[in-house]
């Protein structure tokens, strides 16, 4: 694993990874793009956990969860299935940036003052829009 930490505590669970620590390296530099979302809050009251499940029976499969628990019982979910574990865990970390993104924004109200600072352009228009 890198020498650098990420400014949050998280978990790896493994179920049937033949390299855990191949895995774990891949879920460290795949939470490295999750670090950015969550600069506004404090380290000690997140928690991360990530779930790693490689199914050898039916389809070589890796199954990835990624769950981000945010103060205010924010909870933000990223789940996906690849037979690459790179593609998998890309996936899922895309899922849960977005919820965080959504989440973000609710905390901030940007639903509400998105709407007025539209309200005012389409108020200022010089020529129909069609």
């Amino acid at each position: 694993m890198a020498t650098e930490s990420i400014g949050f505590e998280w978990r790896l669970h493994c179920e049937n990874c033949a390299n855990k620590e191949l895995v774990r390296e891949a879920a460290y530099e795949a939470l490295q793009r999750i670090e950015p979302m969550l600069k506004g809050f404090e380290a000690d009251e997140i928690s991360v956990r990530v779930h790693i499940a490689h199914n050898t029976r039916v389809d070589p499969d890796y199954e990835i969860r990624i769950t981000v628990e945010l103060p205010g019982g924010h909870i933000a979910k990223g789940e996906k299935t690849d037979p690459h574990l790179p593609v998998a865990l890309r996936h899922a970390v895309d899922a849960v940036r977005r919820q965080l993104k959504a989440i973000r924004e609710r905390m901030r109200g940007e639903h509400w003052w998105k709407r007025k600072e539209r309200r005012d352009q389409l108020r200022f228009l010089t020529h129909p829009t069609a």
